[in-house]
């Protein structure tokens, strides 16, 4: 059974956005991410899953969201219509595989990232990109009014 925990959809946005804003400073400013692989890896994956957890927060009236760090299981605790928006926006984004795919090969990359040093760690770069502003893209639509992270 899935824990549910309650949240502040503000809050979540908002550390979303941090996080995803310090994963492409790590982009931005490693030398080809040498400097800076470890906190880019562990700051985006954060990122969508506290997008994710914003969606479900906005999207409850008791302000709920599912537990824990597994992307593949959060995206499918989405209402349908968040998780086929947000398949739709992704799928435009990256070609290389579809969204269920990717999230089940990417489930465990913050928890995984964390502890690098325990087991060898993969991420996909350009599929956490077109995620992150798949899920970005999702709550402007839900909001109506969501700005960007700036990419400067």
């Amino acid at each position: 059974m899935k824990k549910i925990q309650k949240g502040n959809y503000g809050i979540c946005k908002e550390s979303a956005d941090q996080f995803l804003y310090v994963s492409r400073w790590c982009m931005e400013n490693g030398r080809y991410l040498t400097d800076t692989f470890y906190p880019f890896a562990v700051n985006v994956a954060f990122a969508c899953e506290l997008y994710l957890k914003a969606i479900m927060t906005y999207r409850s009236p008791n302000d709920e969201f599912i537990a824990g760090h597994d992307l593949f299981e959060l995206y499918t605790g989405l209402s349908p219509n968040d998780a086929t928006a947000i398949e739709s926006l992704f799928s435009n984004k990256y070609k290389k595989t579809d969204i269920k795919t990717f999230l089940q090969q990417n489930r465990e990359t913050f928890p995984d990232w964390r502890y690098a040093m325990e087991k060898g760690v993969i991420i996909d770069i350009t599929g956490f990109e077109a995620f992150s502003q798949a899920l970005i893209e999702q709550i402007k639509t839900m909001e109506g009014k969501y700005e960007e992270v700036d990419k400067e």
